[in-house]
């Protein structure tokens, strides 16, 4: 039901974005003609730009959902039956498309990727098993692969999976299609034309991306992080972790998993912030049943002093450990940037003693 709810979502997207061009078009309609006629001809042509943005963005999801749409879903398209955090996560999915799948997300990546993969080339032999949780669309394990080790993502967030197929086993030729990414981001917008600008998806393929690899290896794997991995104790290698840990609402759970994971002498990798997802009170209740969610009431918001003092009474010895900063599903040409300062360490799981 929950990943019909989604499919649902990418279908209506047009209905709910045309809803919001249509307010905000009725605001500048209702303008007085003296003050219209201070405006550019662009400021009163751009709700037409942007519905045709919709359209264009539509025919995306349109592709990434054809095997998974019925004909229920068909039926009433003219009302609205998604939730808005649906919407909200089917919004966020063209930006997440944009750092991961185009151009415009390059720096992102570089900055993000960049120091993973270095730690990976120091600190694991090539065609070794690399886990990477909250893997999103897939750009990372991709490019893990491509730097010649095999890898699984692993994504709990239906949204995320959709699109990830799209850009994994869809999108075959470079910049063989267009997104319009930034029309929800109404606000710090240097020109008017940013709002409905295109981006092209792919910058590049995953098939070109892991063409050096001769034996490339890469599956996904759907669910949530503990409850797929916990019962799999010493497979893997290496874990990744990158803009991931802070999704946990205990994240002493995470710690102990990821060390159940390892094989001894596994590594693990790790970049990203804290920006502990369930620490908000929006969270305390589901959006769909409103009903109290147990992830809020749970939620442990450490310090890095606090989380590094976590990982180390678990055994693991830091061989690395460096302060940098990143950026997050930027728009580029906004007027606002928020940046991270991260962490980037990478831990060595306990070797078995010899007895």
């Amino acid at each position: 039901l929950h990943f019909r709810d989604c499919v649902l979502a990418f279908h209506e997207y047009t209905l709910d974005m045309m809803g919001e061009i249509a307010r905000r078009e009725g605001h500048m309609n209702k303008l007085s003609q003296e003050h219209k006629s201070r405006l550019a001809a662009a400021s009163l042509s751009k709700f037409d730009k942007m519905k045709q943005a919709v359209r264009a963005n539509q025919s995306v999801f349109d592709r990434m959902i054809l095997k998974h749409v019925d004909d229920e879903m068909l039926k009433g398209t003219n009302s609205m039956h998604s939730a808005p955090h649906h919407m909200a996560k089917v919004r966020l999915v063209l930006h997440q498309l944009a750092r991961e799948w185009s151009s415009e997300g390059e720096q992102e990546r570089k900055d993000c990727f960049g120091p993973i993969l270095e730690q990976l080339n120091i600190h694991c032999e090539k065609r070794s098993r690399v886990l990477c949780p909250g893997a999103g669309l897939g750009r990372l394990p991709v490019e893990i692969v491509g730097n010649g080790y095999a890898c699984q993502g692993n994504e709990f967030s239906y949204h995320m999976l959709l699109a990830g197929d799209l850009a994994l086993n869809q999108l075959n030729t470079k910049e063989e299609d267009v997104i319009h990414p930034w029309l929800d981001n109404t606000c710090n917008v240097k020109n008017v034309h940013d709002l409905y600008r295109r981006v092209n998806i792919p910058d590049t393929t995953a098939r070109e991306i892991m063409k050096n690899n001769q034996n490339p290896e890469l599956s996904m794997c759907a669910g949530e992080f503990i409850e797929s991995y916990a019962p799999e104790p010493e497979s893997w290698d290496c874990v990744v972790t990158c803009f991931f840990i802070d999704t946990a609402p205990n994240v002493f759970q995470y710690i102990e998993t990821i060390k159940t994971i390892l094989k001894p002498g596994g590594i693990w990798i790790n970049h990203g912030p804290l920006l502990w997802h369930w620490c908000s009170p929006e969270f305390a209740s589901t959006p769909s049943t409103k009903k109290q969610d147990s992830r809020y009431h749970e939620s442990i918001e450490l310090s890095y002093d606090e989380l590094k003092c976590a990982i180390t009474s678990y055994g693991f010895e830091y061989l690395h450990e460096e302060w940098r900063r990143c950026n997050y599903s930027s728009n580029n040409k906004s007027m606002l940037s928020s940046m991270y300062d991260t962490i980037l360490f990478t831990c060595r799981k306990p070797a078995r003693k010899s007895t």
